[in-house]
């Protein structure tokens, strides 16, 4: 075979080759595109945010948000419900992790119970509130503390939204809470 010939055959080959590339690219892109198109049902997520009276009860823990959604915003303790999680086991997870209280710290008195759920407060993520709502017991104050400060600046015992001050940047479902207890 002389070079003419094996230019022709290797030039032949990328051809094909690159056709055959295409028409898959093509596939794979119609395939993809009409995937896209079914009606697909949103998801929607589920925050649980954590009303941590204190002992006396007539004060709430909120913290100042930071590196994340809601940075410079006051939220109660929370986070998102994981896969078979029940709305007050969330709720005791997310405390300890955020705030360093456990389910012993607590008024075993005083139910850990759903108090209000709040239904699209948040279109921009598709999210549901669940509010859960708990009591310190006596002497357990000093338990408290920022367990994660890349997501807290502080944790701070309010009566109302007033006690923030009024330059204070609401995160939406606090407002909510408060609004609606």
């Amino acid at each position: 075979m002389d070079l003419d010939h094996k230019v022709a055959v290797f030039a032949a080959g990328v051809i094909a080759g690159a056709a055959a590339t295409m028409l898959y690219v093509s596939q794979t892109q119609a395939s993809c595109d009409n995937a896209k198109s079914k009606s697909k049902p949103v998801k929607v997520g589920v925050g649980i945010g954590v009303a941590l009276q204190s002992a006396d009860g007539k004060s709430v823990l909120v913290g100042l948000r930071k590196g994340s959604h809601g940075s410079g915003q006051w939220a109660l303790p929370g986070g998102w419900l994981e896969r078979g999680e029940a709305f007050e086991e969330c709720a005791l997870r997310e405390l300890a992790e955020e705030t360093g209280v456990e389910k012993r710290h607590l008024d075993s008195g005083y139910p850990v119970e759903v108090a209000n759920i709040r239904s699209c407060n948040n279109a921009e993520f598709g999210s549901v509130s669940v509010f859960v709502t708990c009591r310190l017991a006596a002497g357990n104050e000093g338990v408290v503390r920022i367990c994660e400060p890349d997501k807290c600046v502080e944790w701070r015992w309010i009566k109302n939204l007033a006690d923030l001050g009024p330059e204070a940047t609401l995160f939406r479902p606090l407002r909510y809470y408060f609004d609606n207890k």
